[in-house]
C-alpha cells in the first residue's frame, strides 16, 4: 500500500489485511490511523505529530516509537511483542491498552488525564498510578506485580479493576476500608489474600506525620516524607498510633470511625482545618470500644451540615478534646461541637462565633463529660 502521495490524509484505516509494511512518512496531517490485525513488524510514526488516535493491535511490532506524538489521546497497541513503551511525551492520552505484550515496565505518571489504562498479560513486577486521578478503568491482571500504588485517591468512581494473577499480598490506595470491602476476590478484582493499605509493609510504624509539603502519593508517613493531608493519616494509622500533623492550613473535612488513635496538631494558633464550609469540618461516627484523643488546632468554615459545623461525634466514642480553638461554622445544631452518646472530657477550648438554630457554641446530649477551662 503507498500512500505517498496522498499528503492531505488524515484518517487512514486498513485492519484486516496482510500488510508487512506501511510508509506514512509522508502524511503530516494524519490524526487517525488504524492498522489492527496486519503483520507490520515496524511503524514509524515520527512525522506524524498530528495524531490524535493510533491503533496498531494485533501486529507483530517489537518497538513503538510515539515520542513525537504530543496530540496522542489514544493509543491502542496491544497484542503485539513490545517488550518496552515510553509514553511520557504523550500527556494528552486519555485511553492507553497495552494488553499482551512484554512490557517489564511503564511510567504513567505524566498521564493524568488517562480514564482508562489496560496493561493485562504483561510482565510488570511494579506499577504506579498514584497520579492518574481520572481512572475509570484499569487492568493490570496477569502480570508479575509485588508492588501496586493506587494512592490517587479514587474509589467508586473506578467501574472497572482487574488486579488479579499477580504476585502481590498488598495494594497501597489513599482508602483502605473502602478497597477492602468492594475490590474483593469474590468479584475478581484481586487475588485471595491481598490486602490494602495506605503503605504496605509499614505494620510497625506508630507515629504518622502530616505537613502541608508533604505528598499522599508517595508520602511515607514519616517525619522526613510526610503526608500531605490529615485524612490519608488516619487512613494509614492503625489503634494506639498518633498522627501529628505541621503547622499549616489543610482544606478538608476528615470523616473518622474505627481506630483508637491520637491527632495532635502543632499549634493550635498555626495548624488550621478548614471545612471549606462543604461539611462537618471533623466527624467521629464509631462506638464505645475506641478512644480519641485530639489537640493542637483551630477548626474553621465548617458549614452545611446538620449536627456539629466544626466536630461531630456520635455514638459512644470515648473523646478526649483540648487546646481547639473552634470558630467561624455553621450548623442546626452544635454550630462549633454536637455531641451525642459519648463520654469523655473537653479543656482548654475556645469556642466562639459559631452559628446554629439550637447550641451555637456547644450541643451535648445523652453523654458524659468532664468540661473544664472552656470558654464559650
Amino acid at each position: 500500500l503507498d500512500v505517498s502521495a496522498n499528503t492531505a490524509l488524515i484518517w487512514l484505516f486498513c485492519k484486516d489485511n496482510q500488510l508487512t509494511s506501511l510508509d506514512v512518512s509522508n502524511n503530516t496531517a494524519l490524526t487517525d490511523l488504524r492498522l489492527a490485525s496486519n503483520q507490520l513488524t515496524a511503524l514509524d510514526v515520527n512525522n506524524n505529530t498530528a495524531l490524535t488516535y493510533l491503533s496498531c493491535v494485533y501486529n507483530e511490532l517489537t518497538t513503538l516509537d510515539v515520542s513525537n506524538n504530543a496530540v496522542l489521546t489514544k493509543l491502542y497497541c496491544y497484542n503485539n511483542q513490545l517488550s518496552s513503551l515510553d509514553v511520557n511525551a504523550n500527556t494528552a492520552l486519555t485511553r492507553l491498552h497495552s494488553d499482551h505484550n512484554q512490557l517489564t515496565s511503564l511510567d504513567v505518571n505524566n498521564q493524568t488525564a488517562l480514564t482508562e489504562l489496560s496493561l493485562m498479560g504483561n510482565e510488570l513486577a511494579t506499577l504506579d498510578v498514584s497520579t492518574n486521578t481520572a481512572l475509570t478503568y484499569f487492568r493490570c491482571n496477569n502480570n508479575q506485580l509485588t508492588y501496586l500504588n493506587m494512592r490517587n485517591g479514587i474509589t467508586d468512581s473506578l467501574e472497572t479493576f482487574k488486579a488479579g494473577n499477580n504476585s502481590l499480598t498488598c495494594i497501597e490506595t489513599l482508602d483502605p476500608d473502602f478497597a477492602t470491602e468492594n475490590w474483593t476476590n469474590e468479584n475478581e478484582n484481586i487475588d485471595e489474600g491481598v490486602t490494602f493499605s495506605v503503605i504496605c509493609g509499614a505494620e510497625d510504624q506508630s507515629e504518622w506525620y502530616v505537613a502541608t509539603t508533604g505528598s499522599d502519593i508517595d508520602g511515607s508517613g514519616t517525619q522526613e516524607s510526610p503526608l500531605a493531608t490529615i485524612q490519608a493519616g488516619i487512613n494509614a494509622a492503625s489503634d494506639y498510633n498518633t498522627v501529628r500533623v505541621a503547622s499549616g492550613t489543610y482544606v478538608e473535612n476528615i470523616s473518622y470511625s474505627g481506630k483508637s488513635i491520637s491527632i495532635l496538631g502543632e499549634d493550635r494558633e498555626t495548624t488550621i482545618l478548614d471545612g471549606d464550609s462543604s461539611g462537618t469540618v471533623l466527624l467521629f461516627d464509631g462506638d464505645d470500644s475506641y478512644t480519641i484523643y485530639l489537640s493542637g488546632f483551630t477548626i474553621t468554615n465548617g458549614g452545611n451540615s446538620n449536627d456539629g459545623g466544626g466536630i461531630g461525634i456520635e455514638d459512644g466514642l470515648d473523646i478526649y478534646i483540648s487546646d481547639l480553638i473552634i470558630t467561624g461554622n455553621i450548623a442546626s445544631s452544635g454550630g462549633g461541637v454536637l455531641i451525642a452518646s459519648s463520654t469523655g472530657a473537653l479543656s482548654g477550648l475556645i469556642i466562639s462565633d459559631n452559628e446554629a438554630n439550637s447550641g451555637g457554641g456547644l450541643s451535648c446530649y445523652e453523654s458524659e463529660l468532664t468540661l473544664h477551662d472552656l470558654y464559650i
